[in-house]
């Protein structure tokens, strides 16, 4: 397994209490593909079965960094295991 796969992208969908939608509580909320999507507007699955969601769990199975996962490449490359 690569350094950038995530399983969150994989089978989670995540919300915070505004309604934006994340990769995973531990993201930062401001990558901008995923910034149109909301709660209000957007059902879960339309969500995780956006093409944007489709390019970025491909970028993670071709070993590309994902912008927004920053932490826990940090985490990481510090010795410690990201969630």
């Amino acid at each position: 397994m690569n350094k950038t796969y995530c399983a969150a992208a994989f089978n989670h969908i995540y919300s915070n209490s505004a309604g934006v939608y994340k990769l995973c509580c531990h993201s930062n909320e401001k990558f901008s593909p995923l910034n149109k999507f909301n709660s209000k507007t957007h059902a879960p699955f339309e969500y995780f079965n956006s093409i944007e969601m489709d390019d970025i769990r491909q970028k993670m199975i071709d070993g590309e960094k994902i912008d927004g996962c920053e932490g826990c490449y940090d985490a990481e490359y510090h010795g410690f295991q990201s969630p």
